[in-house]
C-alpha cells in the first residue's frame, strides 16, 4: 500500500486547487509601515500608524491581510482604527479583505481621513526611562481552497513583514524629555529605520486539516465564516495552525472565535 502517502498528497492539492501555485519568491511587493510624527515622539502626543502595500509583479493571491503588532502594548493607548472607534486590548490589530489581486493593485486609501489603509491612530504612553519602542506590521497574502463542510477556506501562503522604531519622551518640558533630548543627540541611526523581510508558508496536507477541522467544530460547538490554515516547518516537524474568523464588516474587520494548533512529526506528515 504504497501509493497511500501519494494519494494523500495529490488528493490535498485538489482540494487546495489550483491556486496554491501562486506563492513565490519571485512575487515582489513593496510594503510601508510608518508614522506620521517619525522617529521622535512624545508621551501624550497622539499619531498614526499606516500600513500600506503594493503588488509590483508575480501571479494573482485570493486575498490578502493586514496585521499591526504594537507589542508590548504599555506605550499606546488606541484611539481609533480605521474609522471605528477604539481598542482597548489586543497586541495585534487584524484585517482580512476577500477578493483577488492581482500585480499593479494596491492597498486602499481612506479619502475621509486622508490616510492609507488600514490605520490605527494611537496616543504614546511614557514609563521612566529610554522608551524605545519597534512596531511591526505584516501583509499576509491568501490563496483559496475548496470549502470544507461549507466553510471557506484561505491557506496562507506568504508574508511580508515590515517594521519602525520609535523613541518615546517625557512630556514636553519635562527634565525626562530634555535628558532624552541630549540622548537621541548622540544615536547615530537618526535616519528613518524600516526593515522589510518576507516568507514563504509551506503547503498544508488537506485532509489533516478536513480532520482536524471536524474535530475542531465538534469541539468548539460554533461555526464559523471562514477558515484561515497556516504552517509553519521547525526541523522536520510541521506545525498546522486553523483560526476560525466571525466577520464584523463588509470590508475585512472579523475576529477570531477560535484557533487550533497541532504538531506533526515528518512520518505524520504523509498520512
Amino acid at each position: 500500500m504504497k501509493w497511500k502517502p501519494l494519494f494523500a498528497v495529490l488528493l490535498g492539492l485538489l482540494m487546495v486547487g489550483v491556486t496554491t501555485g501562486s506563492a513565490s519568491a519571485k512575487d515582489v511587493f513593496s510594503l510601508t509601515f510608518k508614522n506620521k510624527n517619525g522617529l521622535v515622539v512624545f508621551a501624550g502626543q497622539e499619531d498614526h500608524f499606516y500600513c500600506s502595500w503594493k503588488f509590483l509583479s508575480g501571479q494573482p493571491y485570493d486575498a490578502w491581510g493586514i496585521r499591526m503588532y504594537y507589542v508590548p502594548g504599555k506605550y499606546l493607548t488606541i484611539l481609533d482604527h480605521w474609522g471605528r472607534g477604539a481598542v482597548y486590548h489586543p497586541q495585534t490589530y487584524k484585517w482580512f479583505v476577500s477578493g483577488k489581486i492581482n500585480a499593479g493593485d494596491s492597498s486602499p486609501y481612506d479619502s475621509y481621513f486622508h490616510l492609507p489603509a488600514p490605520w490605527l491612530k494611537v496616543r504614546y504612553k511614557y514609563f521612566d526611562g529610554t522608551n524605545e519602542a519597534t512596531y511591526k506590521c505584516s501583509l499576509d497574502l491568501f490563496t483559496k481552497a475548496i470549502p470544507i463542510f461549507n466553510i471557506p477556506i484561505y491557506i496562507k501562503r506568504k508574508t511580508v513583514t515590515a517594521s519602525f522604531k520609535v523613541f518615546i519622551l517625557g512630556p514636553v518640558g519635562s527634565y525626562m524629555y530634555k535628558l532624552h533630548l541630549d540622548y537621541l543627540a548622540n544615536y547615530n541611526g537618526g535616519a528613518y529605520p524600516e526593515k522589510i523581510s518576507q516568507t514563504l508558508s509551506p503547503l498544508p496536507n488537506m485532509m489533516q486539516v478536513k480532520n482536524e477541522l471536524k474535530r475542531i467544530l465538534y469541539m468548539e460547538k460554533t461555526r464559523p465564516d471562514f477558515i484561515i490554515v497556516d504552517v509553519k516547518k521547525i526541523g522536520n516537524t510541521k506545525i498546522l495552525t486553523i483560526e476560525g474568523y466571525k466577520k464584523t464588516s463588509s470590508d475585512g474587520e472579523a475576529y477570531v472565535i477560535f484557533k487550533h494548533s497541532k504538531r506533526f512529526d515528518k512520518k505524520e506528515q504523509s498520512r
